[in-house]
């Protein structure tokens, strides 16, 4: 029978094995030094707080061979009037040679014990329903896509094209202070550092460009293919001035002769306004998935938002105390009513309800709620959390 010891965090000492490990699973092939940590500078840094957010699993003794390894990384959402505590995981690896022994339930284990501990109220991850929903995890969130194509931008002007577009210098700190304070108001996304803007613009598989003129001021974060600098194949990210941002990329497209470019964008008004108009097609899709791991904890963080927008719209639900049958908690979403329900679901059930892509009436929960409850509450929920592709671990 294969023994290991129980998943623990990394220590400083254990990094750079840690990121040779990630490496051999998720780059096998490539020449390189910390392969994963160059393309995701921001997640992974050898200090010894951000080795511990390394969970781990060695074969047998504490010293033996390491076998898995995943990442832990806390992250503050913004959603609307609200902030979610949420942690992230990333690479969740086990070594090829070991594959089907069970590394990765007992890292994912582990790693639910000491995300709750820690007092987050959910976890996110990128993957496939068919792996992570057995251990909790639901698709949900919300993400747009936009088809960006020259047709519908059309070519830059000649006032255009004297524009001052420079690449993204991560020294200068006027720039990174801009970026930080444009990033920072808009109602969705993952709350971050000013010291975070150079990791998270300034890396490999990703360019980012600056557009001014005068004290007209955007940005604009472009990535390739394969986590390749160029051909560029998407937009990341976009802050500041919108007419700005359009007109850098028409130059850009032009410049790069690209004939198309998907950008990735948030449930964000702003979004919206920016690309809707130039975009050939645009798709709604789920951000990501998402595992409760605290209810009450997340219906008290969530409270704010659900109280704007239940005041925005003139909706008045009843409360709903949720009880999650998996999980065996409980907690009460106020709409404001003065009415109450039970509902009994489970944790994937109640992602659904407070983060799914999809209008509530065109899920199954109305199988499960009367008309009288769902009615109301489609109104507000779900809500529609994002975290940008630049944040990505």
């Amino acid at each position: 029978m294969v023994e290991f010891s129980a998943p623990r965090p990394a220590r400083l000492d254990e990094f750079a094995e840690a990121m040779a490990f990630t490496d051999r699973v998720f780059r096998p092939g490539q020449r390189g030094r910390r392969i994963v940590q160059s393309q995701y500078p921001h997640a992974y840094r050898q200090t010894a707080s951000f080795a511990r957010r390394l969970l781990l699993l060695r074969d047998g003794e504490a010293d033996g061979q390491l076998v898995g390894c995943l990442g832990i990384h806390p992250m503050e959402l913004r959603l609307g009037e609200s902030t979610v505590s949420a942690a992230g995981i990333g690479i969740v690896g086990a070594d090829p040679q070991r594959r089907g022994e069970g590394i990765m339930s007992l890292l994912l284990v582990a790693a639910l014990r000491r995300m709750q501990t820690a007092g987050h109220a959910i976890s996110i991850l990128g993957g496939d329903r068919q792996r992570y929903g057995w251990f909790g995890w639901e698709n949900g969130g919300v993400r747009r896509r936009y088809l960006l194509t020259r047709r519908m931008l059309g070519e830059p002007s000649k006032t255009e094209r004297q524009l001052r577009l420079t690449r993204f210098d991560p020294d200068l700190a006027s720039i990174r202070r801009k970026i930080h304070r444009l990033s920072s108001e808009k109602a969705y996304g993952v709350a971050h550092s000013a010291a975070d803007v150079a990791p998270l613009l300034d890396r490999v598989g990703r360019e980012t460009w600056i557009v001014e003129d005068a004290d007209r001021f955007a940005c604009i974060c472009l990535g390739g293919p394969n986590r390749q600098n160029r051909p560029y194949e998407r937009v990341d990210a976009v802050f500041g001035d919108r007419e700005l941002i359009v007109s850098g990329l028409r130059c850009l497209m032009a410049q790069f002769r690209r004939e198309q470019l998907w950008a990735l964008g948030g449930p964000d008004p702003e979004d919206a306004a920016i690309f809707e108009p130039v975009s050939a097609s645009w798709v709604t899709e789920d951000d990501g998935m998402i595992r409760i791991l605290d209810l009450p904890r997340l219906v008290k963080q969530l409270a704010p938002e659900i109280t704007r927008l239940c005041r925005l719209t003139g909706t008045r639900a009843p409360d709903l105390q949720i009880q999650l049958s998996d999980l065996g908690q409980t907690a009460t979403l106020s709409g404001g009513s003065g009415k109450s329900r039970i509902c009994k679901m489970t944790s994937l059930q109640a992602v659904q309800l407070l983060f799914g892509a999809r209008p509530l009436l065109t899920t199954g929960l109305v199988d499960l709620l009367p008309r009288t409850v769902i009615g109301p509450w489609s109104a507000i929920l779900p809500l529609p959390l994002h975290v940008p592709a630049i944040h990505h671990i």
